[in-house]
């Protein structure tokens, strides 16, 4: 019998709540439906990626004259030293890694072949007419700022600090989201996945419940032929060292790594033997939470994996909870005087005896002069180290202790909590699973052969 395929509707519906837009630096965004997607492939360019994409070659070339010379041309776009420059201070700012001379050579391989493929991606949503609305924008650089306890504004000052404009990462952020909704356009209505299909590996799945898991991160290093192997491995070899010094991982991953999963600070998730290339695969029972691995080499890429956790048999795991979280952040100077530090202080003070749920958080945040916003639900593994310890013992109705940034300070709470009772999967975790990689695939197919295609001249 021949088996019954998923619609294409129902395909689209499931992908909504797979694909996550913005898979570049510290951003996992949620995307717009595909009726609005439709809407985007009709429109002209917009807003920024107007500049980015509508530029002509002639007034590339006369930016790239007064920014130190071209290091690159994609398809008559130019890539400036200068282009180069900022990148580099960007994945240093972003990456925490330490800027010395030694490094910054390391980096540069790197970010010019980032450079040479958002050019390419930028070039392909134009092909598309793909628009990337202003505050789809905003929306993107808002969830990088909560992502890492700060404000846009702290991240501005940031880079401008070490000397990183912030159009720098502007330009990222603009380059992913447009890729992503070119890959949804082109891909979606290509996946299908029959009946069959969903039932097998569900049943696979479920089979591997009782094994060992293992929660992995991933940074990964593309590579096309054999001298770009040899950078990679370099560029692998590069990031070992300060990660095992103490670099954290998941900023490194967001920067460097080429995989979708850069989006999560490379997180892969839970696993368990079989799923993972075999290279990597036999290594996952070696490691110990926390190690990191040598590069490994796979058929295309070398990867530095991490082993962020093993959970024996499918037990409950609190770092599977699923927390629903709200914040109130109280505005207040870095530079504050003495007076309106005490103030603050009896106003957060007054918060913290005060709060009993959020219902009514938003009332009291309100009568302390401070903001409130509900975040959305994530699991305990997704948030800060430093934030994981905290959270794990707190239930619905409790605090986190306050932060102070350069702002002002922030007070999370959580609005309720799903325990994770052990290891189970649903049909519609495994179809979403199957989709999501069948997109990542066809994804980084497309992104080779427009490198292929491309004429890339290299100064």
């Amino acid at each position: 019998m021949i088996a019954r395929r998923l619609s294409v509707k129902r395909l689209q519906g499931r992908l909504q709540k797979m694909l996550h837009i913005g898979r570049i630096g510290h951003i996992g965004l949620a995307h717009a439906g595909l009726s609005r997607l439709r809407r985007h492939w009709r429109c002209g360019l917009v807003g920024a990626l107007l500049c980015l994409v509508g530029l002509s070659a002639s007034a590339d070339m006369a930016r790239a004259q007064s920014s130190q010379g071209i290091v690159a041309v994609v398809n008559n776009s130019v890539i400036s030293n200068y282009d180069l420059q900022q990148r580099v201070g960007l994945a240093l700012v972003t990456s925490g890694l330490a800027r010395t001379a030694e490094i910054e050579a390391a980096l540069r391989p790197q970010a010019l072949s980032r450079l040479i493929d958002e050019r390419l991606k930028l070039q392909e949503a134009g092909r598309y007419n793909v628009s990337i609305r202003e505050e789809d924008l905003q929306a993107a650089l808002a969830r990088l700022a909560q992502d890492n306890n700060m404000t846009f504004t702290d991240i501005r000052d940031l880079l401008e600090e070490n000397g990183v404009a912030v159009e720098s990462l502007r330009t990222q952020i603009i380059a992913d989201l447009a890729w992503n909704r070119v890959l949804e356009g082109l891909f979606v209505p290509r996946v299908s996945l029959s009946q069959d299909e969903v039932e097998q590996a569900y049943n696979r799945a479920r089979d591997e419940l009782s094994q060992t898991q293992y929660l992995v991160s991933e940074i990964v290093l593309q590579f096309d032929n054999i001298e770009q192997e040899k950078d990679a491995r370099e560029n692998a070899l590069g990031l070992l060292e300060p990660l095992r010094s103490g670099t954290p991982f998941d900023p490194v991953a967001r920067q460097f790594s080429q995989s979708p999963t850069s989006a999560n600070g490379g997180r892969i998730g839970w696993v368990v033997a079989g799923q993972l290339p075999e290279e990597i695969d036999r290594l996952l029972p070696l490691l110990q939470p926390g190690e990191i691995s040598d590069p490994v080499r796979t058929d295309g890429a070398w990867h530095i994996i991490q082993l962020v956790d093993r959970n024996e048999g499918g037990r409950a795991n609190p770092l599977l909870d699923r927390v629903s979280l709200a914040r109130a952040f109280l505005p207040l100077a870095a530079d504050a005087d003495a007076e309106s530090l005490r103030q603050a202080d009896v106003r957060v003070q007054e918060f913290l005896a005060e709060f009993t749920d959020c219902v009514e958080g938003l009332l009291l945040a309100n009568s302390i002069g401070a903001e409130f916003e509900v975040l959305d639900s994530m699991l305990v593994s997704q948030l800060q180290p430093d934030v994981q310890d905290e959270i794990l013992p707190l239930g619905a109705g409790d605090l986190l202790s306050p932060r102070r940034t350069d702002a002002g300070v922030e007070m999370v709470a959580v609005c309720g909590r799903e325990r994770h009772l052990g290891a189970s999967i649903t049909r519609v975790d495994v179809e979403r699973g199957l989709l999501e990689r069948e997109v990542e695939l066809l994804g980084r197919r497309h992104l080779r052969d427009l490198r292929r295609n491309a004429l890339i001249e290299l100064r």
